[in-house]
């Protein structure tokens, strides 16, 4: 069970649509599908976190133990778009967040891993503290039932914000910034951000969301 800091504030955070971009996605696939690497490719594979016996990402919860590899790596590199990430920087800066990975990349990369990507896009410093399940067949249902699951088992006395491009149930509406696929966050989510973290929506004491 995640007993987050009483004065901090939940950040559920997506990569996709929010840390990048189509343009960016675009513009970038080819860097991880090359035959021939280069400086910057062999430095993001030379200094990948070794797994430790408490790593895992949910595919091999769900399908028995996953190998990454490189290509994979190299693709969560250059899927993370540096901007963005300052925008993600700079909106909470001096906020005690409680970060919650509820990315689908949690499927394909631990926590740490996700740490270190963002770490070379330059924000070190972002520790999650946990992140949305998504097994069984919960996982077929989408963004909202997950993080609604979440928030039934944990029970957070805290408020917490949700960053996602995808839509969200009327429930979880209030708590929710909305990026889009083709420009990912921008400026005015960034701001959005910000406020929400500094002057968050307090749910109902003991609530609870069905699905």
């Amino acid at each position: 069970m995640l007993t987050p800091d009483p004065a901090s504030v939940i950040l559920f955070l997506d990569i996709d649509d929010v840390l990048n971009s189509e343009e960016w996605l675009k513009a970038k696939h080819h860097r991880w599908l090359k035959p021939v690497l280069d400086q910057e490719d062999l430095e993001v594979l030379a200094n990948w976190p070794a797994k430790n016996p408490t790593d895992s990402i949910l595919f091999e919860d769900e399908r028995g133990d996953v190998h990454i590899e490189d290509e994979m790596k190299l693709q969560g590199y250059w899927s993370i778009d540096p901007e963005k990430v300052a925008l993600l920087k700079e909106a909470t800066a001096g906020v005690n967040v409680t970060w919650v990975l509820s990315s689908s990349w949690r499927w394909w990369y631990t926590p740490r891993e996700v740490e270190y990507l963002l770490t070379l896009r330059g924000f070190p410093g972002v520790s999650f503290r946990g992140r949305t399940e998504g097994t069984g067949k919960m996982s077929l249902h989408g963004r909202d039932p997950e993080i609604k699951w979440w928030l039934n088992r944990h029970k957070p006395t805290v408020p917490w914000v949700i960053l996602d491009d995808a839509d969200f149930s009327e429930a979880l509406a209030p708590y929710h910034i909305q990026t889009e696929y083709a420009v990912g966050m921008t400026p005015k989510e960034a701001t959005r951000l910000r406020e929400m973290l500094l002057n968050p929506v307090r749910p109902e004491p003991g609530s609870r969301f069905s699905f």
